[in-house]
């Protein structure tokens, strides 16, 4: 007698997203803005690029392999945008189960306007409610932006899922984040039910406001801070969640409607491995197919790195790494300097580096780190200076404030991992340029500021 062996399902998967500055850029900080946004038809709301395909993608592999999915909205738009987000949605062919919305307006018109800005137990209360409601060996993806609070709400709900966060600790956390009193209550009661459930894998951030990726070390790994949505697709398919076709897709909406090209996209990805998000290994699986396709820059052939190895000049640049392997502290400066006001192009150790900021607050921190932890001797913050660029497809025109870093070359690959790691750009200006001579008193002192070695 034979036994037939019942196919063994996968878990559920469970999908929340916001929808406000995750899928959607949405402005309703002011009034005004509220009330444009209410008046919105779906054909006028623009998506975050790559993001349609990111939850198509999420559906179609979850079909591939039999696994049952639900696709949810948490949102803190008034309900009367309904009918415009699902015009919305239904444009871009995006695949739902349900939208739950915050009454604003009802705050507004009560006077209850410090209730507009808080989201943290409107949406706590929401996404305990919604994994009450499904199985309990369900496995769960968390999608929002840093515009707002989404990384705390995100990481207390799976905290309390992981049995990490004591639903009785819950109540000073609210209370302190300005939580009214009634839905303390009712997030807390909601808590006590969906202890130690588990199953929340990642918090997945976009980070529209460009906050730099090291603020969210505190709340762990699971946290995935990305600034487009390729990356996230990229650790959505290391993780199993997404097949590389499906990252293809979101790939090719960034080439096609935000001007990505392949070397920007090869650059999104070295800066997941960069900072820990994707392993080695797993990032050159995905490159493979992403390069046949001509979505990421091919591979430089051998007779290709040959000729630049014959034709290229040896420059300035490479003496100055050059010098730097000298090693002298004020020795090897003095003489380039030397030998600059004899008349030669004696290039030093040193280089100035220029690096741009979107303000001066992140200017000074970026100036403040590097000067103390010696990979520079000096930064100048210069601005504000106008930059007129491309970006996206589209010619930008904004203010931004340039420093001027001063630092040993032999340095700037620690300088470059360092800016890259604190700055809010995706990528940020970082230019080094050698100093050919300069005062012999002055590079010494530029060494011995420089000097790391204790």
């Amino acid at each position: 007698m034979s036994l037939l062996r019942r196919r063994t399902l996968p878990p559920p998967l469970l999908c929340r997203w916001d929808l406000d500055k995750t899928y959607l850029r949405s402005e309703f900080d002011t009034l005004r803005q509220l009330w444009r946004t209410v008046r919105e038809r779906g054909e006028d709301k623009v998506e975050v690029p790559g993001v349609p395909e990111v939850l198509k993608g999420l559906k179609a592999a979850a079909s591939r392999t039999g696994r049952a999915i639900g696709i949810h909205f948490v949102s803190a738009s008034p309900p009367q945008i309904g009918r415009a987000i699902r015009d919305k949605l239904a444009l871009d062919g995006v695949p739902y189960d349900g939208i739950v919305f915050k009454d604003q307006l009802q705050h507004l018109t009560r006077g209850q306007f410090t209730r507009l800005r808080e989201h943290v137990g409107f949406k706590l209360r929401e996404l305990l409610a919604g994994r009450l409601a499904v199985p309990a060996e369900t496995r769960e993806l968390l999608f929002g932006d840093d515009w707002e609070s989404d990384p705390l709400t995100y990481s207390l709900y799976a905290d309390v899922l992981a049995g990490t966060l004591a639903p009785d600790d819950l109540t000073p956390i609210l209370a302190r984040l300005g939580v009214a009193p009634e839905a303390v209550l009712a997030v807390v009661g909601l808590a006590r039910e969906a202890q130690g459930r588990g199953g929340v894998e990642r918090l997945f951030i976009n980070l529209e406001r460009r906050t730099p990726p090291a603020v969210f070390r505190l709340l762990g790994p699971r946290l995935v801070p990305t600034f487009n949505y390729f990356q996230t697709a990229v650790v959505l398919a290391a993780d199993g969640w997404l097949a590389v076709e499906d990252v293809a897709a979101v790939a090719r909406a960034l080439v096609a409607r935000s001007g990505y090209t392949p070397r920007r996209l090869e650059n999104s990805l070295a800066d997941c491995v960069r900072r820990g998000l994707l392993e080695s290994a797993a990032a050159r699986r995905l490159a493979l197919p992403l390069r046949d396709a001509g979505l990421l820059p091919p591979v430089p052939g051998p007779r290709w790195i040959e000729w630049v190895k014959t034709h290229l000049p040896r420059a300035p640049w490479h003496a100055a790494r050059g010098a730097a392997r000298l090693g002298g502290r004020a020795g090897a400066p003095a003489a380039a300097a030397r030998a600059g006001r004899g008349g030669g192009s004696v290039v030093t150790p040193f280089v100035v580096v220029l690096v741009t900021a979107g303000s001066a607050e992140e200017a000074e921190r970026l100036a403040r780190t590097l000067v103390g932890e010696r990979l520079v001797a000096c930064a100048n913050v210069v601005g504000p200076v106008r930059s007129i660029y491309r970006w996206q497809g589209a010619v930008e025109d904004a203010a931004e404030y340039l420093l001027v870093l001063k630092a040993r070359a032999a340095d700037l690959a620690a300088v470059e991992a360092r800016v890259r790691a604190l700055h809010s750009y995706e990528v940020p200006e970082i230019i080094a340029l050698p100093v050919e001579a300069g005062s012999a008193p002055y590079l010494a002192w530029l060494a011995d500021a420089t000097d790391r070695r204790g």
